[in-house]
């Protein structure tokens, strides 16, 4: 309240304050213009002015994460999530640490076993082994081997188990190169 001096041979009254939204506070004041308030309600901050206000604390959305404030005269502070490294779209998190991905850039295979999410290269096939898929989502590549050729005596290469090639034939074949090569018996006569 603030008290209204209303001139010689009147009553002076008490006039209460304009209140302040959000205020849990008492409110003092020295005119209808001056509200003060020095605790706001949870999910707000005290804006102090000539006129306090009691401000709600803005929300951070889903790539920030609450890194304090939203108390006394502090607005809520949102962070930026931490970065997941070959991540295809915006992290997301609820704190510094937990950094999360949902699709992972081409080539790499998402990993969710930790605190952090991580985007991991995924594995090269050698020469004597093919892609039996994966190497998406939250799946490594599976590299199986080449399948054998009867009578090839070096090391089978394939792209699939429908290419199999062959460089060179055991003693008594020769090659047959095809799609899938062959080791085929010799039938000269010497």
């Amino acid at each position: 309240r603030f008290l209204v001096n209303e001139g010689p041979g009147e009553a002076d009254t008490c006039v209460p304050c304009p209140t302040v939204e959000g205020c849990t506070s008492g409110i003092t004041c020295s005119d209808t213009a001056s509200s003060q308030c020095t605790a706001c309600l949870a999910g707000r901050f005290l804006n102090d002015g000539v006129v306090d206000t009691c401000q709600v604390c803005q929300d951070c959305s889903a790539t920030t994460y609450d890194n304090g404030g939203c108390s006394g005269t502090n607005e809520r502070v949102c962070s930026a999530c931490p970065a997941v490294g070959d991540c295809a779209v915006a992290t997301t998190c609820t704190t510094a640490a937990n950094g999360q991905c949902t699709t992972c850039n081409s080539g790499f295979f998402l990993v969710t076993s930790g605190a952090k999410d991580e985007c991991r290269l995924c594995q090269t096939c050698g020469d004597s082994q093919y892609d039996n898929g994966g190497c998406s989502g939250e799946n490594e590549r599976v590299c199986s081997p080449c399948p054998g050729i009867a009578g090839c005596a070096s090391a089978v290469t394939c792209s699939s188990v429908a290419d199999l090639q062959c460089s060179t034939c055991e003693v008594g074949t020769y090659l047959k190169n095809d799609v899938i090569d062959s080791c085929e018996a010799c039938t000269c006569a010497l």
